[in-house]
């Protein structure tokens, strides 16, 4: 794979999150000699002191399980761990099923409240992408509504006892209504978190997806026997994109399953996608991340839209943003601010960020003693990489 934008490679870009990554992908090919070699190389990964750890704190092992034990034993000889990984299925299962209450919980509440929701990231990939929906693990469910439904459902989830999280109270009265973009409760039980979007943004807000093109061109399927609606392959493909961009280096392996079952099994529209790429300003981070999956699946995106984006040219202060260097966050955040927010939103939303009230303190007195506290926590986030 060559040089990409700002001349960076995916390779200088982005390394290996771990080193049985792209053995675990050669397991979902389609070729039965790739899906065995992969297979081997993991079983001598596995067999190495410390590995297992790894790769549950990757959060693969119930996929580990469910995939290897598709093999014949003849083929593979004992499973290292089998047992350890026979118990993270089982525990999969019994959480997945615990989640799928839930959410059908939670979208019961909403469409009772007139609310319309489009699942997002492991909500809808886990049923679109994986044979076993209970091996795609998550920890929250992300869900997308129009941005002039979210005092609804503020009100609806707050009726049937969610709990905003402290950390999503308003900065200064109606700061997010103005400048936010995700809150965050949790459920009754405590068992589920909810993010609730009315846009998708990463990368300290630069890279943003807005909510009426994604609901224009979302999709209706039915989900574990629910209908339920979706994003468009191709937004699906960019948030996948974004969201790994923002967290590669920090993330778990599923992300990359995640990339690479939705360029081997979703239908594409490769035109339809560049051309919206370039509407939302997205092809920088989606060149680098598209060149890494074709360097670690080589085959996985044709070489022409991957030519066509590494013409993209980025301004300076975005160039320092795609190289994910110290800073880069705070650097993101402030052309975020340049790009989409006019002048004269500056003060307020400057305030809400440095000085937040006192009320807002209080409720995240755990996160914060004090103002100083709060401040030195903003400096630190604004130091770190995308």
């Amino acid at each position: 794979m060559g040089t990409l934008v700002s001349g960076l490679t995916p390779v200088d870009m982005i390394s290996c999150p771990h080193p049985g990554l792209p053995h675990l992908l050669d397991l979902g090919s389609p070729d039965p000699e790739v899906r065995l070699k992969g297979a081997h190389h993991l079983l001598r990964q596995l067999a190495k002191p410390g590995q297992l750890k790894q790769f549950c704190a990757h959060r693969v092992n119930p996929l580990l399980y469910q995939r290897l034990i598709g093999f014949r034993r003849e083929e593979l000889g004992n499973i290292p761990h089998f047992q350890e990984l026979r118990q993270s299925y089982i525990r999969a299962l019994r959480y997945y099923t615990h989640q799928k209450r839930e959410i059908r919980r939670l979208l019961e509440v909403l469409a009772q409240a007139e609310v319309e929701v489009i699942l997002l990231k492991g909500a809808d990939v886990r049923h679109r992408l994986y044979e076993d929906p209970a091996v795609r693990l998550m920890d929250d469910v992300d869900i997308l509504v129009a941005p002039e439904k979210v005092p609804q459902v503020r009100a609806a989830l707050t009726r049937h006892a969610y709990f905003l999280r402290p950390m999503d109270l308003d900065l200064q009265p109606r700061f997010q209504e103005r400048f936010g973009w995700v809150i965050s409760f949790d459920s009754p039980s405590r068992g589920l978190l909810v993010d609730v979007h009315w846009e998708i943004r990463e990368a300290g807000t630069l890279y943003r997806l807005p909510y009426g093109p994604l609901r224009q061109r979302a999709q209706f399927l039915s989900l574990a026997g629910q209908p339920a609606l979706v994003l468009a392959p191709e937004h699906l493909l960019m948030h996948l994109c974004l969201h790994a961009f923002d967290e590669w280096d920090t993330g778990t392996m599923l992300k990359v399953v995640d990339l690479d079952l939705t360029l081997r099994l979703l239908p594409i529209n490769w035109n339809l996608f560049l051309e919206e790429a370039s509407t939302f300003g997205l092809l920088g981070p989606l060149s680098l991340v598209l060149g890494a999956m074709e360097h670690l699946r080589p085959g996985s995106v044709p070489e022409e839209v991957l030519g066509h984006m590494a013409a993209y040219r980025p301004g300076l202060a975005e160039s320092f943003v795609l190289r994910r260097g110290k800073m880069a966050l705070g650097v993101a955040s402030l052309l975020a601010v340049w790009r989409y927010l006019p002048l004269k939103a500056w003060p307020s939303y400057i305030k809400g960020k440095v000085w937040p009230s006192s009320a807002y303190l209080k409720a995240n007195s755990r996160d914060f003693a004090n103002r100083r506290a709060y401040l030195r926590h903003l400096w630190r986030r604004s130091k770190a990489r995308t």
